[in-house]
């Protein structure tokens, strides 16, 4: 949450990476973008690079790390990328590297993030040598569950799965162009929920060009929200058809139930949502194995 008051700022880096900057937790990181930005510069150190991932980095956030002299490392002046058709090419301040693979990970945007780590780990190379090969291995692998996670069908006639845990505005737009970009021939049926302290209007409104149907779903705990509640703000702000569903699982089956091959099921809106989901399609044999990170997986026999 933020910097300065997440549990990450108990450890002084090596380097300190704050990739972008939106509205989320504004009760306790203030309700400017300055605000926020400010608490994000929070993790920075003297002496410890402080390496910017946007272009439109808030001024506040430099002007802290000059402050405080941890030298600044930011997108499009002290380190760079480009893309070449089908690769791309990044431009540090140590190293050069030419012909590298997409990221694995969908989106456009996912070049900009990937440069971000790369600037990171370049502040890494006096101590821990990295060789290009790596760098190009872990872009072509890279898995992260929940983060526009397309899941193909795992048999035929079946529709394609998207997860992605977008809870604030600025997330929902990253969502939408990524849903823009990735075509379809069908509708997209969306799996909603929404925790009851997020902008869920703002989220709503980000994605109601983009989705042809909604099914509501409840979210549970103390910042839940219920499916019927959500349901009521969905239908004043889009035209499509909206349905609610009293846990995401249920919310899974009506869309499965309501879908055509050729759509897509977006499930989105918290890790309440995207967790269960995935669990859901796991259970039921929906998710290819490589879909999904083996992070409790035996250990393998040397």
């Amino acid at each position: 949450m933020g910097g300065r008051l997440d549990a990450v700022n108990v450890v002084d880096p090596d380097a300190a990476v704050v990739v972008s900057i939106g509205f989320d937790h504004q009760e306790y990181l203030g309700a400017t973008i300055e605000a926020i930005a400010r608490e994000k510069a929070g993790i920075f150190r003297q002496g410890r690079p402080a390496v910017l991932g946007s272009r439109d980095m808030p001024g506040v956030v430099e002007d802290i790390a000059r402050a405080i002299g941890a030298p600044l490392k930011r997108l499009g002046n002290e380190y760079s990328y480009s893309r070449e058709g089908a690769s791309w090419h990044y431009r540090g301040s140590r190293w050069n590297l030419p012909h590298l693979p997409a990221p694995a990970l969908v989106g456009d945007m996912q070049y900009a993030n990937a440069a971000t780590a790369i600037a990171a780990l370049e502040e890494l190379d006096a101590r821990l040598t990295i060789p290009a090969a790596a760098v190009a291995q872990g872009l072509a692998g890279v898995q992260l569950a929940a983060r526009f996670q397309v899941i193909a069908p795992a048999e035929p006639n079946a529709p394609t799965w998207i997860l992605d845990v977008a809870h604030n505005p600025a997330a929902a737009r990253v969502l939408a162009r990524n849903l823009r970009d990735l075509e379809t021939n069908g509708r997209t049926l969306a799996v909603c929920g929404i925790l009851a302290d997020k902008d869920a209007p703002c989220v709503v409104a980000e994605l109601r060009g983009c989705v042809d149907a909604w099914w509501c779903v409840t979210t549970e705990g103390d910042r839940g929200r219920s499916g019927a509640s959500l349901a009521q703000m969905v239908e004043s702000q889009v035209a499509a058809p909206v349905e609610t569903a009293d846990s995401t699982p249920a919310g899974c089956a009506a869309a499965l139930e309501a879908a055509k091959p050729s759509d897509r099921i977006l499930v989105f809106g918290s890790f309440h949502v995207a967790g269960p989901a995935l669990d859901w399609l796991e259970a039921r044999g929906l998710v290819p194995p490589a879909a999904l990170p083996e992070y409790t997986a035996t250990p393998r026999a040397t």
